[in-house]
């Protein structure tokens, strides 16, 4: 009875971190640096090729201060000075979520 009680909490207490992720990903914005080990990033990311796959639009900055809003993201190459780290990952099945660059800044963030 025990086994199954524990089990069940795991349970419930994965599905309610996963409704978390998914709500902390359409906020991400600011400084991004990117991992080379997938261990190390907060986000694995997958790169769509087609705009209507993607759960995220990402607006490029080229100036950190303007990677203020949802969706704009800032690449540095200095992990300290990054608000979240990511991973870029070449199979779509270990991404947390997939993301394709918008040319449009009003564009950008979650679908």
């Amino acid at each position: 009875m025990r086994y199954i009680v524990c089990l069940v909490s795991i349970f419930i207490l994965c599905s309610i971190n996963l409704k978390a992720q998914s709500a902390q990903i359409c906020d991400l914005y600011g400084a991004v640096f990117v991992e080379n080990n997938p261990k190390n990033a907060d986000y694995i990311v997958f790169i769509e090729e087609a705009e209507s796959a993607a759960n995220m639009l990402v607006f490029q900055e080229d100036n950190r201060l303007f990677a203020d809003k949802k969706g704009a993201w800032f690449f540095t190459k200095n992990r300290g000075t990054a608000n979240f780290t990511i991973y870029f990952e070449t199979d779509r099945r270990y991404a947390d979520f997939s993301i394709y660059y918008t040319e449009v800044a009003s564009f950008a963030g979650c679908q």
